[in-house]
């Protein structure tokens, strides 16, 4: 069979269809990318700040874990239908918040390190 650059009558027939959804999708994009990069980080705070949490606690710091799970739970046991959601979403937050905070200290204590090599060369 030999290509053609002639539009077949399916092509003719849903094309305003096709470019209906391809301009959505262009203008959409840019949105929803940037939401996508705000979800992302978010959930990388998280998971960062969770593991760390979670592996204090394997190596002897288990009060923090218990600590956090357990202020979440008073506060999530207060809410009725919603506790359990309100639990979760509380010690998701502490999570992230320490992972930022580590990982501004991890960012502050490189550029310390690399304005000390700098300053001995």
């Amino acid at each position: 069979r030999e290509a053609t650059t002639e539009p077949t009558a399916a092509d003719l027939r849903f094309s305003p269809i096709t470019q209906a959804i391809g301009r959505g999708l262009v203008a959409g994009m840019p949105s929803f990318l940037q939401v996508l990069s705000v979800v992302g980080t978010l959930a990388m705070l998280w998971v960062g700040g969770g593991i760390i949490i979670h592996s204090l606690a394997q190596y002897g710091m288990s009060s923090i874990e218990y600590g956090i799970n357990g202020f979440a739970a008073a506060i999530g046991g207060v809410v009725p239908l919603v506790g359990g959601l309100l639990a979760w979403l509380i010690a998701a937050a502490i999570a992230g918040v320490l992972g930022l905070a580590i990982g501004w200290g991890v960012e502050k204590g490189w550029l310390s390190v690399q304005g000390l090599r700098a300053s001995n060369q």
